[in-house]
């Protein structure tokens, strides 16, 4: 049986995604049905973005259920090359960008509508991650933030919602630019 974890819905229901590489640990398919169970039809149409993006199970199930398409953001070149691997072998390379780069570098023109949030879990720049995906997001998108800390970002974004469980917590936040 192949190891990792299964997309928990939609067009690529059931295949694997796996962990390439020491440290990478895929969110559990719980939280992530939790979560895309809470997004609901929201995500249909949209264009994400997977920062911290290990095994890109999290890009790979909003891909499953309905978002047009998402840049995959990983600074692991055996990671990231993995992710590209998967689109190919799915037939979804047309909805799928993969920038091998470090997130607190991160440069981008476009504006997402949806962005998840899943860092490693020894980073403990926050804040800082925070105000740089204001510059990443539309006013008014949402911000997924997976963390086993407890993290408080008010002034940045408005919380919304939270999932808990075994430890771990799903923190939605609406964006709120200031024009």
């Amino acid at each position: 049986m192949p190891k990792g974890t299964r997309i928990v819905a939609g067009s690529l229901k059931n295949r694997i995604v796996e962990g390439v590489g020491e440290g990478v640990r895929p969110m559990t398919a719980y939280m992530r049905k939790r979560m895309f169970d809470k997004l609901s039809d929201s995500i249909f149409g949209l264009s994400a973005l997977d920062l911290f993006s290990g095994s890109g199970s999290i890009g790979f199930e909003a891909l499953s259920r309905g978002c047009k398409d998402v840049l995959f953001v990983e600074k692991d070149s055996r990671r990231a090359g993995y992710i590209l691997e998967r689109a190919r072998k799915w037939s979804i390379v047309e909805k799928v960008k993969v920038v091998k780069a470090d997130v607190m570098s991160l440069k981008w023109n476009t504006k997402f509508s949806l962005i998840f949030v899943d860092p490693p879990y020894a980073f403990k720049d926050t804040e800082n991650l925070a105000k740089r995906i204001l510059n990443l997001s539309e006013n008014g998108g949402t911000v997924i933030w997976h963390s086993n800390d407890r993290i408080n970002l008010a002034g940045i974004f408005r919380l919304f919602d939270l999932i808990s469980h075994g430890g771990k917590t799903l923190y939605f936040f609406e964006v709120l630019n200031e024009e």
